[in-house]
């Protein structure tokens, strides 16, 4: 609803219909109950509400149809907590396997971001396919890898080039290549808590 907001704050955009998923129940309660307030109280936004429901983001297509939304997006994709159940969830601990000069740890390590890569490009992947040609995907607060800002955990800002021909979002799914864009935030210490953070914004050819 925030980018709902900005789009009307800056550029007089109205009448947005949303849609949106989320996997836990409750959340979903409360999102369609804060939009179904909103409409309400903001009536210069002219919103419409679409469908708000509950859904895995790896797995949208599934009941989703693709080439369907003007504008795909998320505030963040969660990472997976401990992908190779290694038992080092811990901060600390997690972070001195990360600095250690055992060859078999740091084989982990990079192991453990591999999973995680293919992770974010699972939920890229399905949101690729939602938009229509001509359209925008945007993800938001997209943390570094583990090992270099010890944050939950992410993928760095190389990948999504890389991604973009290995999964073949080009060639499969339209995206235009050229349309890559790296943004930070602005200021990056707005908040302490989005330093290490970044967003990504690509566009599907027509």
């Amino acid at each position: 609803f925030t980018i709902i907001q900005l789009l009307y704050e800056q550029y007089n955009i109205t009448g947005i219909e949303a849609f949106g998923n989320d996997y836990i129940a409750r959340d979903v309660v409360t999102a369609n109950r804060y939009y179904d307030w909103a409409v309400g109280h903001y009536p210069e936004l002219d919103l419409r509400k679409g469908r708000i429901c509950r859904g895995d983001s790896t797995n949208l297509t599934s009941f989703v149809p693709t080439n369907a939304f003007d504008i795909v997006m998320t505030g963040y994709i969660d990472p997976i907590d401990d992908p190779l159940h290694l038992g080092i969830s811990d901060g600390q601990k997690h972070r001195q396997w990360c600095k250690s000069k055992n060859e078999t740890k740091q084989a982990l390590m990079k192991e453990e971001q591999e999973e995680m890569n293919g992770w974010f490009a699972l939920w890229a992947s399905q949101m690729i396919s939602l938009v229509k040609p001509g359209g925008i995907v945007i993800i938001e607060s997209i943390s570094k890898p583990r090992c270099e800002v010890g944050d939950w955990g992410g993928v760095s800002k190389e990948w999504w080039a890389q991604a973009i021909r290995e999964y073949e979002w080009d060639t499969q799914l339209g995206i235009d290549s050229a349309s890559l864009d790296i943004i930070d935030f602005d200021p990056p210490t707005h908040y302490n808590g989005l330093q290490d953070r970044y967003n990504v914004k690509m566009t599907k050819r027509k």
